[in-house]
C-alpha cells in the first residue's frame, strides 16, 4: 500500500491575500486624505502670510507717503501690482529720490494662490469689512479707503480674522 503523505501547503490563501490588500487600501486611502489636509493647510498659512506682509508693507509705504509725498490715503491698487509709489502719480520723482524707497514690497513676490478661490488676483473693492466683502472673484481684495487687504468672504468670515 501507498502511503499518503499529509500534503504541505506553500503561499498564502486568496482571503489572506485579500485581507493584506484591503488593509493597504485603507492605509493608502488615510495617507492621501491627510495630505490633502496638509497641503490646503500650508496654502492657508502661505496666504495669510502674504496678506500680513502686505498689510504691513502698505502701513510702512504710506508713512513714507505722509512725510516725503503729502499723502494721507493708501496706495493704489495699481501702485501695488507695479510695486511702486511712483505709479499713479502717488508720489514723484522728486519727493522719493531712492529708488528703494518707492517700493511696496521689499520682495517683489506674486500672491500665492488664494486656495478657497484658486486664484491669485487682487482686485480693488469699497467695502466696510471683510465679512461683507462676498461678491468678489478674486484671491484678495484691497480696500484702497482702509488699507485693508483679504479674503473675499467664502461661508463665514475670513479665515485669517
Amino acid at each position: 500500500m501507498l502511503s499518503r503523505s499529509p500534503s504541505r501547503r506553500s503561499g498564502f490563501t486568496m482571503i489572506e491575500l485579500l485581507m493584506v490588500i484591503m488593509l493597504t487600501s485603507v492605509l493608502s486611502a488615510t495617507a492621501v486624505t491627510q495630505y490633502l489636509d496638509f497641503k490646503k493647510e500650508g496654502q492657508i498659512a502661505s496666504s495669510v502670510q502674504y496678506i500680513n506682509n502686505l498689510k504691513s508693507s502698505l502701513k510702512m509705504a504710506l508713512q513714507k507717503a505722509r512725510i516725503h509725498c503729502a499723502q494721507e490715503s493708501y496706495p493704489s491698487l495699481d501702485a501695488i501690482v507695479q510695486n511702486s509709489l511712483y505709479a499713479d502719480g502717488y508720489c514723484t520723482t522728486d519727493q522719493l529720490t531712492d529708488i528703494e524707497d518707492t517700493k511696496i514690497l521689499t520682495n517683489s513676490v506674486a500672491a500665492p494662490i488664494n486656495p478657497l478661490t484658486n486664484l491669485n488676483t487682487i482686485v480693488s473693492v469699497n467695502c466696510s469689512s471683510i465679512c461683507t466683502c462676498n461678491d468678489v472673484t478674486a484671491g484678495y481684495y484691497y480696500n484702497q479707503n482702509t488699507g485693508d487687504i483679504g479674503y473675499p468672504n467664502i461661508g463665514d468670515c475670513a479665515p485669517h480674522q
